[in-house]
């Protein structure tokens, strides 16, 4: 990769590093504050608030997204005629959720909490708006306007908590309010970076092409959250909230890794049709093999030091140990794979992204029942994990067969295969000598990519030297 995507990658990686920084400090602090039960809570909060942001969004974030660059001199138009639609559905939503908010504030918070509901219905706005304002930051490629929103939204959250603590101790509003009040923050201050965009229109077009290019997005992602959601769900029901808390604890380690995910997510959804039109093919081959040692190697070394992350979260979530090596293939899969699906968005073929949505959707459903009943949280992670690595199969198979990109993915295959294996294995057992045949095979299987590294350090070194 040259040195200007490099330079803009990082631009756009710094806020998302730093905020993982933050999060390794901070984690050890909140965790010692909050009870998993109360984590527990908290989990199935934010999976709710996520489930009717997507449906509120109507699949037209990515429309944006898609047509941004053809509608660049009417971006005012093209962010209104994106968002009418998800406000307008937003007033039936939350009219809904105000008439049922007694049974829906017992299922979550297990007691009627009005006070709750309310800052729930405001979060689902402020989410709704937050997706749009930080899109136009990433689609006008200011990097470090974006880092430093993540930033700030981080240090933001967590003095909150520790301020809010002091009034609701080991509480769960104590996270939901830090939550809300560091996003709200942030997005407004992210509009103002681009109210020019904001201002609104003197006409708003509802343009056919972006809503027909949207809607198949709409079901698409309604059943990929369902996908990612199965887990805590299915664990509020058949097992305790003390083991969603611990599955919520793990999770949080694995949000901190997913920074990286987000980070190159953020750079690579506006990258790829550029260098589509320019004919690249050799550039995402090239971005694949990298992305995949990378994360794949982030992975293997997570799974060898998981004992860490007991230190990191307290004695209360010591069991986090049997979780994480599981839920460590989460992020890898999600990052490696927006590299090999992109066919299916190039060609437009997003209908594809719900067959593969209901299967994985499917696998997952029967992994969680099965296993949740026996194992609880450690279940629901196994479940997980081999979801994900069939969902990464599907995508990647009908990617390449839609663009014909000739992608290296049976070592990925094959290493993904053994990093389940063995993280099924350390899930029930402390053992970690078989690990030194994911590190021989993996650097075997990048070999290439080692060696072309060497032969650019040298290369280096020698310039400076």
């Amino acid at each position: 990769m040259n040195s200007g995507i490099l330079k803009n990658l990082l631009s756009f990686s710094i806020g998302n590093y730093i905020s993982m920084i933050i999060g390794i400090v901070t984690t050890p602090i909140v965790t010692r504050l909050i009870s998993p039960s109360e984590y527990g809570v908290v989990s199935l909060y934010n999976t709710f608030a996520n489930i009717i942001l997507i449906i509120l969004l109507l699949g037209l974030d990515q429309g944006f997204i898609r047509f941004y660059s053809v509608k660049k001199e009417e971006e005012n138009e093209l962010l209104y005629s994106c968002l009418i639609f998800p406000l307008l559905l937003s007033i039936i939503i939350l009219t809904t959720i105000y008439i049922f908010r007694y049974d829906i504030s017992i299922f979550i918070f297990k007691k009627n909490d009005n006070t709750s509901i309310y800052l729930f219905m405001t979060y689902i706005i402020i989410l709704l708006l937050n997706r749009f304002s930080y899109l136009i930051i990433r689609m006008k490629q200011k990097g470090k306007i974006y880092s430093t929103l993540q930033i700030i939204q981080s240090l933001c959250n967590f003095i909150c908590i520790v301020l809010f603590y002091q009034k609701y101790n080991n509480n769960y509003k104590t996270l939901i309010i830090s939550s809300l009040i560091s996003t709200t923050i942030t997005t407004f201050i992210t509009i103002y970076f681009e109210k020019r965009v904001w201002k609104f229109p003197k006409k708003i077009k509802i343009e056919k092409y972006i809503l027909l290019y949207s809607y198949p997005f709409i079901a698409t992602m309604s059943i990929t959250w369902i996908f990612q959601s199965l887990d805590k769900i299915v664990l509020k029901i058949f097992s305790t909230s003390y083991q969603l808390g611990l599955y919520a604890g793990a999770d949080k380690i694995i949000v901190i890794i997913s920074l990286i995910q987000t980070s190159f997510t953020t750079f690579w959804a506006p990258l790829v049709y550029k260098k589509y039109e320019d004919q690249d093919q050799d550039f995402f081959i090239k971005v694949n093999e990298y992305v995949s040692f990378i994360m794949l190697f982030i992975g293997i070394i997570m799974i060898n030091f998981r004992m860490i992350f007991e230190l990191i979260l307290g004695k209360n979530y010591s069991e986090v140990i049997y979780i994480i090596p599981c839920l460590v293939l989460v992020p890898i899969i999600l990052t490696i794979s927006e590299i090999t699906v992109v066919g299916i968005n190039i060609r437009k073929k997003t209908k594809l992204h719900i067959v593969i949505s209901v299967v994985v959707t499917v696998v997952n459903l029967i992994g969680n029942l099965i296993l949740v009943k026996v194992c609880g949280a450690i279940g629901a992670a196994i479940s997980t994990a081999i979801a994900y690595i069939i969902f990464y199969i599907l995508r990647t198979e009908i990617g390449i067969r839609l663009l014909d990109i000739k992608f290296n993915v049976k070592k990925v295959y094959i290493l993904l295969f053994l990093i389940l294996i063995y993280s099924i294995y350390v899930s029930f057992k402390e053992n970690n000598i078989f690990i030194i045949g994911l590190y021989i095979a993996l650097f075997y299987s990048y070999k290439n990519i080692l060696k072309e590294c060497e032969e650019k350090f040298i290369k280096f070194i020698k310039k400076k030297s």
